[in-house]
């Protein structure tokens, strides 16, 4: 079988987001399969990838991630903003926007998933209970103090792509729950510790939380290491649009990322990290799906224009 496009692509590895291709994926391929890039990082484990795989979510890409889970990637460009691309799973968020990949796997610990996703209008899902047994072995403390667990996420170009691999680890078929929104008084932008005491308050069985937050990484960076200097750098790091989406996984919860018209602007999705909590979330952004845009997806789903040169 010859050569998928998109791999040859992910070969030429032409934006730098690429560490290793799978290139036999076109001898694994079957109808209905999908391209899957995955995190370069050993939190995530072969057997989970194997469960993906055994249901069509072929590997294909392993992909670059930010140094040391560093909440923006100074090697990688944001092709919408042209600024820093957010991490840490800045690759695998690239790749799937770049066409490369029809799904990624990446790890979340403060946004890792949900934020590069919202930075490039993706769709993306985290659950602490994905594999929590392999991720609890790589507990760590946040760069502001705060112990955690890193959860493992999906990112994708639609919501129904999202939805596959979600569907073989949670039953999603009873869906009841009420709709609650941040009151307009909690500062999202805020130090993480109360939030993560906020939601676990606040999300409780039978409710999704929902909350607007943007521009990523826009009008401020959203890292820690650049906003810890000063009260200047301080006011740029909660100028980044992160807020909630930062502190889902801290507090053991599972949320969606949602996109919206506006670029950079999502609708983060939160519920407990159980069947009828995340059920509930995919049925709350269904509701509120309004799509991506078209012109984004032609322009970069054009994978002809990385051959349109001279041959020797």
């Amino acid at each position: 079988m010859s050569r998928p496009v998109r791999t040859s692509v992910a070969m030429m590895n032409p934006h730098g987001t690429v560490d290793h291709v799978f290139a036999d994926v076109a001898d694994r391929m079957s109808e209905g399969a999908l391209l899957l890039g995955v995190k370069n990082t050993r939190a995530i484990s072969r057997a989970f990838v194997r469960r993906l795989e055994e249901n069509g979510m072929l590997l294909h890409t392993l992909d670059r991630k930010a140094l040391g889970g560093r909440a923006v990637d100074a090697a990688l460009v944001n092709p919408l903003t042209l600024r820093a691309m957010t991490g840490s799973s800045s690759g695998t968020a690239l790749n799937v926007l770049y066409h490369i990949n029809d799904l990624g796997l990446g790890t979340d610990g403060g946004g890792s998933v949900l934020a590069p996703a919202a930075s490039v209008n993706l769709y993306a899902f985290i659950s602490p209970s994905l594999d929590r047994e392999n991720m609890s072995a790589f507990a760590k403390t946040s760069t502001d103090g705060i112990a955690f667990t890193p959860s493992l996420g999906f990112i994708a170009r639609d919501l129904g792509t999202l939805r596959r691999p979600i569907g073989l680890f949670f039953d999603i078929s009873k869906v009841s729950y009420r709709r609650l929104e941040v009151p307009a008084d909690l500062d999202i932008y805020g130090p993480r510790a109360p939030l993560v005491s906020y939601l676990r308050d606040t999300v409780q069985p039978g409710c999704v939380l929902v909350s607007r937050e943007g521009p990523v990484d826009q009008m401020g960076i959203g890292d820690t290491i650049y906003g810890h200097h000063d009260e200047v750098t301080m006011a740029g790091q909660r100028a980044s649009g992160k807020g909630l989406m930062r502190v889902v996984n801290m507090a053991g919860l599972a949320a969606a990322a949602i996109p919206t018209e506006r670029l950079g602007w999502t609708d983060i999705v939160i519920a407990r990290d159980d069947d009828e909590g995340v059920g509930a979330i995919l049925a709350e952004a269904s509701r509120l799906d309004a799509g991506r845009s078209a012109l984004v997806d032609r322009y970069f789903g054009d994978l002809d224009a990385y051959f349109d040169e001279w041959r020797a």
